[in-house]
């Protein structure tokens, strides 16, 4: 018998290769933005709820550990694609990216990226005493009949991943996901990135 596994969703997981003074320039970077963004009002995603989602800004900023961030996110984004699709990544794409706070209680609400191609969370600050399935980020099964039933055929229709500083997970920008709340008096924060054919205000080349 022949077996076929048809519109398979992939996931990537990684490690950016950034150390650990790195990902605390990071963070501060991703603080700063929102203190100087609730001083100016900044309106930001209604998917959010008690965190905070910085503005499309964050790869456009001009500092050495950004430009290391974009040759990762170059490095990790190609690979995925060429995994999926055996090509290379088209060179008429364009990366944005935002910071996400996410405090005590914060969550984000089951959405997808639109507009998109593919999209990313990079974890940059994890707090150690999570609990099981807190801050965790999950993903849906995307086939609308297979949210009415599980079967051994169907399998599980929520995949949860672990988060972990330094690490990224890719997916297509379609997939339907969200985050779990948390008891942590610390932070989870993480950098969500986007690669579009659409430049939008803040959309960069990666070269």
């Amino acid at each position: 018998m022949q077996i076929s596994s048809f519109f398979p969703t992939v996931i990537g997981l990684d490690k950016l290769d950034l150390n650990i003074n790195d990902i605390k320039e990071l963070i501060n970077i991703v603080y700063k933005l929102e203190k100087d963004e609730k001083n100016k009002n900044y309106n930001q995603s209604s998917m959010t709820i008690h965190g905070y989602h910085t503005s499309l800004s964050i790869l456009t900023i001009e500092r050495p550990v950004i430009q290391k961030l974009k040759q990762e996110l170059k490095r990790v984004y190609n690979e995925y694609y060429k995994t999926h699709t055996g090509l290379k990544l088209p060179e008429n794409v364009y990366f944005y990216g935002w910071g996400m706070i996410s405090p005590k209680c914060a969550m984000s609400k089951p959405h997808v990226h639109p507009n998109s191609l593919i999209s990313s969370a990079f974890y940059i600050k994890v707090p150690k005493d999570l609990k099981p399935s807190e801050g965790e980020f999950n993903i849906q099964d995307p086939r609308p009949a297979a949210t009415f039933g599980f079967s051994d055929l169907v399998g599980p229709n929520l995949h949860s991943i672990k988060p972990e500083a330094g690490n990224i997970a890719i997916f297509p920008s379609w997939l339907e996901h969200f985050v779990t709340p948390h008891s942590s008096e610390e932070d989870r924060i993480s950098i969500a990135i986007n690669c579009s054919y659409d430049k939008g205000e803040n959309g960069i080349k990666i070269k």
